[in-house]
């Protein structure tokens, strides 16, 4: 290429430079020049929502060519037209149209284009709002606010879920009302928490698919537009459920193998709540597939005569419907109901409409909020770790231990020790374990059986969750460092007081209150007591249980049903066991770490209950707060 230029150069030198022998002179033709268009105008508008405007704009041009406009980025309520040298601009947006564009203008005459800037901006108009009635199943459905990104879900039970900036989800109840709804929005998107705001809601616009509200909490008013949208796709996540708890069932959604497992603990079945139950389904896309599941369960009635009669049950999981996912966790509204037996049907109850709550379908939202699994934490020799190690039922003397093991200290990096203590025989059995630690697996062998151990995090701390295989799900226990001097160190000064448990496990019939436990000075408290406020010792005299503080720094529990005349924890334990019949539970609370008011506790627990005699060994969370 640069010969050839160089070459044409050249040519056109020499004929320059008179390399032709004609003399004729020749004359140049005239240079034809063009002038762009113009247009001039305003090209700023602010216009309202819900009416129509004419602007025009001038157009010119200088040689009198014809003048065509193009507009790119052209909203669909803005039209033009060219006409008589003018540009005129009909400008009708909705209220779905409320915002701000930027439009291009291109001005030609067939030569040459300019291109002007349109700025055009839709506000609001609330005199043209109006008052607009949802008909049946409108709402139903999940609805985006195209402007933040938050969201609203709504199902056919009257539940639904709302999505913030953050991610976090709440859950709410709506009643559909003559011009918009009203919702009562939860803390948690659980149903045991209390009402946290209540917001009114009214539809002043609709289009297909689109509907604009007016929000308000009595004191404030905000307005935004809804957009109905598809669920996405399920995305791979671990879960908790959304609530303090001293241990947590593991939900898992693995679209890669188009299944998933959600622990269920608030789902209401009358009379009956699950308690880590797992539920396995199948993932279809946005969507969560049950098999047919089923339990029979059973619940006390008082008959016409006041005589107690028991009734039996099958409970039905009917659906699961994916309410919501986000960065911070899951939401989904679990459908269910109860048969009853034909063998229970046509007793005569003291109060039938107790059996119609028990027989009514169920829908219960609930929430979990996601964690993280990560690698097996680095196990220092010497050192103390919680969780529950011992897995499989055992004995202590002839007394039967389901499971238990919530310490395990490290003799080397492959052997550690754990023990199981039982507070109606006061006796500690020591257990020795060996270990192989991998790189995301803890395995721990008690000499029959090896459990593997999965480690999550919550951002707060460190869990060890045992896999279960048969049900494909996990349960995980608090994994952190324990103060082997803490209990040795604790006075009575110290462990009196009041304390909140950290528990997700609540019955749903005290939806509103909070479980604490008690202990007075005078040696009466409760480890269990529901409240719908927070108590104040002082206010507390006397209580179910008896509890002592003993020698090893253990917080011992006695139920005095068997002792009502006892005055201190050694009387009633004396009694209890001299009383063959006697139904007794009993408790015992060692401290294992203490950071900011919360306090992990050893919680050994034995029962006698009618043919139920055993003993087991977890972990309880409390706060202390008096």
């Amino acid at each position: 290429m640069k010969k050839l230029t160089l070459a044409a150069l050249i040519s056109a030198t020499l004929v320059g430079c008179g390399g032709s022998d004609n003399n004729n002179d020749s004359t140049p033709s005239p240079v034809t020049t063009n002038t762009p268009p113009t247009l001039s105008g305003t090209l700023t508008y602010e216009v309202k929502a819900a009416a129509e405007y004419q602007e025009v704009l001038n157009l010119a041009d200088a040689d009198g060519d014809t003048v065509s406009v193009s507009v790119a980025d052209k909203p669909a309520w803005l039209s033009t037209e060219v006409a008589n040298s003018q540009l005129t601009l009909t400008l009708a947006p909705g209220f779905f149209d409320i915002g701000e564009y930027a439009v291009t203008l291109k001005v030609s005459d067939g030569k040459a284009s300019v291109d002007y800037q349109l700025t055009l901006t839709v506000g609001d108009n609330p005199d043209k709002w109006q008052d607009i009635a949802l008909g049946d199943g409108v709402l139903q459905g999940l609805w985006t606010n195209p402007a933040n990104g938050n969201s609203l879900a709504f199902t056919e039970s009257n539940n639904g879920v709302m999505t913030d900036a953050n991610g976090d989800i709440h859950h709410f109840s709506y009643e559909v009302s003559d011009t918009g709804f009203t919702t009562d929005i939860k803390k948690y998107a659980c149903l045991s928490c209390t009402e946290y705001d209540w917001l009114e809601f009214n539809i002043v616009a609709q289009e297909q698919g689109k509907i604009r509200v007016v929000l308000s909490t009595g004191e404030t008013e905000t307005v935004m537009n809804l957009n109905k949208t598809v669920q996405p796709e399920l995305q791979p996540s671990y879960f908790f459920i959304d609530e303090p708890s001293s241990y947590y069932g593991v939900g898992q959604l693995a679209p890669s193998t188009n299944k998933a497992s959600l622990p269920v603990f608030f789902a209401r079945i009358k009379g009956k709540d699950f308690n880590s139950t797992a539920i396995n389904t199948q993932i279809e896309g946005n969507r969560l597939v049950i098999p047919t599941l089923s339990e029979d369960f059973s619940r006390s009635f008082y008959d016409i005569d006041y005589n107690y009669v028991e009734l039996f049950f099958t409970h039905h999981i009917d659906g699961i419907k994916v309410l919501a996912q986000t960065e911070q966790g899951l939401a989904i509204e679990l459908l269910h109901h109860n048969d009853l037996k034909a063998e229970s049907q046509g007793v005569s109850l003291l109060n039938p409409s107790e059996l119609e709550d028990a027989l009514m379908p169920q829908a219960d939202v609930l929430i979990y909020s996601k964690v993280d699994k990560i690698s097996a934490p680095a196990l220092a020799t010497g050192a103390s770790y919680s969780g529950r190690f011992i897995t499989e039922a055992t004995t202590i003397g002839e007394e039967e231990y389901l499971i238990g093991g919530t310490v395990l200290t490290l003799e080397s990096a492959t052997k550690a020790k754990t023990h199981i203590y039982s507070p109606k025989t006061k006796q500690s059995e020591e257990r020795t374990v060996t270990l192989t630690q991998g790189a995301d697996i803890l395995a721990v062998n008690d000499g029959t059986t090896t459990t593997e151990y999965s480690f999550f995090s919550n951002g707060e701390r460190t869990w060890a969750a045992r896999y279960f295989a048969e049900s494909e799900s996990y349960l995980a226990y608090p994994f952190m460092e324990v103060d082997t001097n803490l209990a040795s160190a604790n006075t009575l000064s110290d462990v009196i007081g009041i304390y909140q448990h950290q528990d997700a496990f609540t019955s749903l019939d005290s939806k509103d209150t909070t479980n604490y436990m008690w202990l007075h000075s005078d040696g009466f408290g409760n480890y269990s007591e529901l409240f719908n406020y927070q108590p104040n010792l002082n206010e507390l005299y006397s209580g179910r249980d008896l509890w002592k503080l003993d020698e090893e720094g253990r917080i011992q529990f006695i139920s005095n049903y068997y002792c009502p005349t006892a005055t201190n924890y050694d009387e009633c334990y004396t009694e209890t066991l001299a009383t063959p019949e006697a139904v007794y539970f009993m408790r015992s609370l060692r401290p294992l770490h203490s950071e900011g008011g919360q306090i992990l506790f050893s919680y050994s627990f034995a029962v006698k209950s009618g043919a139920s005699d055993y003993s087991y060994q977890s972990l309880r969370l409390l706060n202390k707060v008096e």
